[in-house]
């Protein structure tokens, strides 16, 4: 998203904000307007000029832009990674099929499957299960495990 002008008004300021998830609040006092800005419900700063406030929408919007440039960036990896996959039965560690996944492991190997992610977006939790490409266990009904990436590395939840 672009950045707003340094001459935008109020009305391209609210445009802007409510683009990326912000609220904008103006209270008038006498003949001064101040302007509250919003995230989630959560108050985060307030501003009487309108120069200000674009300095504080720019800064948000630079945010949002790191982060879909950071998510762009990290689907384009993992599709990269993952260009050769195939369907592979997992199996628990009594031998039965608890799930299915995507894959590139040879039959008889192993998948990192985590618990779940951490803020830090590491997994945790995790054991080995291997997989299984048989037509038999293939054909067994179970969840599918999904793909995800961490430092390089390909592990399922």
């Amino acid at each position: 998203m672009q950045l707003l002008s340094d001459s935008a008004t109020l009305e391209q300021c609210d445009v802007a904000a409510k683009n990326i998830g912000l609220e904008l609040e103006v209270t008038v006092s006498g003949t001064m307007s101040i302007y509250h800005v919003w995230k989630d419900g959560k108050f985060k700063c307030n501003t009487a000029e309108i120069a200000s406030l674009v300095t504080v929408i720019n800064g948000y919007i630079s945010e949002n832009n790191d982060a879909v440039a950071d998510r762009d960036a990290k689907a384009t990896e993992l599709a990269e990674l993952t260009r050769n996959f195939t369907a592979a039965a997992v199996l628990n560690q009594f031998g039965e099929v608890c799930g299915h996944c995507q894959t590139d492991v040879k039959s008889g190997g192993t998948i990192t499957v985590s618990g779940g992610v951490a803020a830090n977006g590491a997994p945790y939790n995790t054991h080995d299960l291997k997989i299984s490409r048989s037509k038999k266990n293939l054909a067994t009904y179970a969840e599918s495990f999904t793909h995800h990436i961490a430092n390089g590395c390909i592990y399922y939840i």
